[in-house]
């Protein structure tokens, strides 16, 4: 007979530092998108770039967004293929896929100890 004993001491600790470390990586994930965004959206004025701004999307959840005020255009520049700058959010977000997964792993690792 084989017996396995699981020690369990201590996960109720850890279950309570989840949903802080949840939303510290995805403020990680989304400052590294936010950077990113900043060096490729497309400047004539400066009214879109200084329209960005990272907003709550529920509970462990941030949004990236431009447009509003005198950057009511966010959405074309965003979103047709021959302006300068299209899809300058989406190729943010997908161009630095592997540093956000890096900075997650770090962040989730240093507050779960």
């Amino acid at each position: 007979m084989m017996t396995v004993k699981v020690d369990t001491s201590g996960a109720d600790a850890l279950e309570r530092k989840i949903p802080r470390a949840a939303k510290d990586a995805v403020l990680a994930m989304a400052r590294i998108v936010f950077r990113a965004s900043q060096a490729n959206v497309p400047v004539d004025q400066g009214h879109l770039k200084a329209s960005a701004r990272v907003e709550p999307a529920g509970p462990t959840a941030l949004a990236i967004r431009y447009g509003g005020g005198k950057a009511k255009h966010a959405v074309v520049v965003e979103h047709t293929p021959d302006r300068p700058g299209f899809s300058f959010l989406r190729r943010s977000l997908m161009e630095t896929a592997r540093a956000q997964l890096k900075a997650a792993a770090a962040v989730l690792k240093a507050s779960l100890r």
